[in-house]
């Protein structure tokens, strides 16, 4: 109980350490290490190498920066402008107009960015402008944008899902598989919800059909994109490629793009290098801290500790569930998602493997959690992009997307209930 004692003090060190605003990294590494003099005094600080070197140097976090690059190289070229035309040209005339533009477009993003941060700022930055031009309101538009964001970590190629399979040894394949259909469903949550309130309310939202030929043609500009998608996703779910290749394959069809479109600069390969290795870097100080910490709860004996606690509790799999979301809809108002999952996997995921749940079934949660976790005020990273873009209040902002939200939350209910809709693709890979 001792131990329990001390890993709950250097939980409250971190939140401090993180309220004072150090880095997320730095709290994370300084809240490990702590945790390892307590256990083994000065000793145990010489097993921080050992755990940073092998935990950072596994074959398949080479997957990481090989996509995030795959992203920046297609968003130097512009192409989230015509991903955000393709999409108003196809439901624009749906009621909510632009509204679903902002959800379909995020969503093809998505499928090339496996960030919510990045996803939200490409829309944003195009989206912004148009909405206000034509008279859309702003905290249903504001809300639209910052929701579309949280495609960026569900719909493959993701971030979110690299991390998870790294620190959990799950098939990065098979969570990207499982990320597809529950990424069209949250899209589809988001765009009912647009549409019934826009029909409720008889706003009058929406925007005139171009014809056929003038859709087709939207449709068409963007095919190159789809193409690399496919590429990417067809790769792995054959079993032609694991998620390293596949993401050196999404680094070469990206630059392919790029040509295409003739943005293929220096300039843009420059900048796109600039912000692939600041992204990757960050994302690994964040992984580096957050391992170091859970390495330090582990040796603690926590995670032992909560699997005899849900054993005693003899708590059902939807009562843990339940849990577990209040949790980390708590954690999400003080904490990035990337951070809330490198600090909890290592203490929930002996106790998921305990309760015999589906590991790529609740990695598909887990990310759930984070897409949460960016919407959610007050330190929701969406919300501080769009601030960052519009200049409006945090409150306006947050009023907006809470019914989105909600639609998150309806999303985790269906995937609890239904969970073929997570597992059936990757139950067909072969």
């Amino acid at each position: 109980m001792v131990m329990m004692d001390v890993a709950g003090l250097v939980a409250l060190l971190f939140l401090a350490l993180m309220l004072c605003g150090v880095w997320i990294g730095v709290a994370l590494g300084a809240a490990g290490m702590l945790l390892y003099f307590f256990r083994d005094g000065l000793d145990g600080l010489q097993a921080v190498g050992f755990v940073a070197f092998n935990s950072l140097t596994s074959y398949e976090f080479v997957a990481l920066p090989l996509f995030v690059f795959m992203a920046t190289i297609l968003a130097s070229c512009g192409i989230s402008r015509r991903l955000y035309d393709s999409s108003a040209a196809v439901v624009g005339p749906l009621p909510g107009g632009l509204l679903h533009a902002n959800i379909a477009g995020s969503a093809l993003f998505a499928s090339i960015c496996g960030s919510t941060a990045a996803t939200c700022a490409a829309m944003s930055t195009i989206g912004v402008p148009e909405l206000r031009r034509r008279g859309y309101p702003d905290g249903i538009a504001l809300g639209s944008l910052a929701a579309g964001g949280t495609l960026g970590p569900m719909i493959p190629p993701s971030l979110g899902f690299i991390i998870y399979g790294v620190m959990t040894d799950t098939s990065i394949g098979q969570l990207f598989m499982a990320g597809i259909v529950p990424g069209l469903v949250i899209a589809l949550l988001f765009m009912a919800y647009i549409a019934g309130r826009s029909a409720y309310l008889r706003d009058g939202l929406s925007e005139p059909f171009l014809g056929v030929r003038k859709t087709l043609l939207a449709v068409l500009a963007i095919w190159p994109v789809i193409a690399l998608f496919m590429m990417v996703l067809g790769t792995m779910y054959l079993g032609i490629a694991t998620a390293v290749e596949a993401g050196a394959l999404g680094c070469a069809g990206s630059l392919v793009v790029a040509a295409l479109y003739r943005q293929l600069t220096l300039a843009n390969l420059s900048q796109a290098l600039r912000e692939g290795v600041t992204i990757s870097v960050l994302i690994f100080f964040v992984l580096l801290g957050g391992m170091i910490l859970g390495h330090g709860f582990s040796n603690m004996g926590v995670p032992q500790y909560l699997i005899s606690l849900v054993v005693d509790l003899n708590l059902s799999r939807t009562e843990f569930l339940v849990i577990v979301t209040v949790v980390f809809l708590v954690l999400g108002l003080f904490m990035d998602g990337a951070a809330m999952m490198v600090i909890t996997l290592p203490l929930i995921f002996p106790v998921v493997l305990a309760m015999d749940i589906n590991p790529v079934w609740f990695g598909v949660i887990m990310v759930l959690f984070t897409e949460m976790a960016a919407i959610t005020p007050p330190v929701g990273v969406n919300l501080f992009v769009l601030q960052g873009i519009t200049k409006k209040p945090l409150e306006e902002i947050s009023r907006g997307v809470l019914p989105f939200l909600l639609m998150l939350v309806l999303a985790e209910v269906i995937f609890v209930l239904y969970p073929q809709v997570v597992l059936l693709l990757p139950q067909m890979m072969f």
